[in-house]
Parts: C-alpha cells; structure tokens; sequence
C-alpha cells in the first residue's frame, strides 16, 4: 500500500486545495469522492481504486477518512515548519491595514481555502526574526512559497479558521479606524461623518 496521507498533520498545503475542491464538487458523489481523493494523494489512476476488491480499499479509505472530520483547531502563537519557527499574528488588535487589505484580497479571491492558502496565510504568519519589522512584498512571497512547499493542513489551519472567525470584527476595527484616519487628515469631514451615520 502507497503511503498517503492519514492525517491533517500529513496532509501538505499544496495538496489541500485538490482534496477541498473534490469534497466540495457536487458533480462528484458518492464513493467516487473517495476515489478520485485517493487516487489523487497516491498519484494511482481512479479505475485502480475502482476496480479493487471492497476488502482492500476499507483499507484505503481508512487512511482518508480525517477528511470527513472538522480539522483539529489549536491556534498557536508559534508554529514550526520544516525547521523555521514563524509566529502568528493571533492578536486582531496587532493587525496592520496592509495586513487587512491582504486579507480581504485573498479572502473575496477565495484563498483562504483553496489551492492558494499559502498566500492568505502569508499575510498572518511570519517569519520569527522579521517579527518587528514590517512584512514586505517580497518577505509575503518567500513565506507564501516556503508554506506552500513545506506546510501541512494540520499546522496553518488553525490561524486561518481563527481569522475568517474574526473577519466581521476585523472589518468593523477597520470602518472605525479608516473613520479615525480620516477626521485626523480632515476635521471638516467629522462633520459629514457624524450627519452620515
């Protein structure tokens, strides 16, 4: 038997967006949900796994049924990926407003759960010697890529679970901030503001 990922702690991010677009299909039901993963995470084609004596794919499915399950949430400050210690931003309060505009970008682009989770992801989690400076372009794009070849579901989906849980409260922080910003740069617009509201 192919080793295949058994678990959310094995199953790498680059693999995830795949897995989620085959259980969330609605053209694809029933048992081929199983197969088509399967043969996916093994890189066997669908009638190996379709021709197979129902003894030996039990076998098989047992090994995907983690799939079926909510993914475990354990948000954790630190998280350690493939020896390089980065830190999540778990507190909403610490997010900047490039920070929630690449969020917004990535979530009304549906990566938050797709095949380019490791973007969204990006913006939340850092490197642990950049953590007092600010996160460039280019430190985003270096994170994005080391997460996407080395992540697994199991260690980054808690702080996005975490973060679309918290978007409304997020945008709130946001309005009410922009608001601030704006009556700072032009107290005759406080006026506007208040009438507005």
């Amino acid at each position: 038997m192919a080793m295949i990922p058994n678990s959310y702690n094995k199953l790498k991010l680059s693999q995830y967006g795949t897995v989620r677009e085959i259980i969330t299909s609605a053209s694809i039901v029933g048992i081929d949900k199983d197969l088509k993963i399967l043969s996916f995470l093994s890189g066997k084609p669908f009638e190996y796994f379709n021709e197979m004596e129902f003894g030996e794919l039990d076998l098989w499915q047992k090994q995907i049924s983690f799939l079926w399950k909510p993914v475990p949430f354990k948000l954790k400050k630190y998280i350690l990926i493939h020896r390089r210690l980065f830190k999540v931003i778990t507190d909403v309060s610490e997010v900047s407003g490039s920070i929630y505009l690449g969020l917004k970008h990535h979530a009304e682009k549906g990566d938050i759960n797709g095949d380019n989770m490791h973007n969204a992801l990006s913006q939340i989690i850092k490197p642990f010697s950049l953590f007092k400076k600010e996160n460039s372009i280019k430190q985003q794009n270096e994170t994005a890529e080391w997460l996407k070849k080395y992540a697994n579901v199991g260690e980054v989906q808690s702080p996005l679970f975490f973060y679309s849980v918290t978007y409304e409260q997020l945008n709130n922080r946001m309005a009410t901030y922009l608001m601030k910003e704006q009556i700072k740069m032009n107290p005759i617009a406080e006026s506007e503001v208040v009438m507005n509201h």
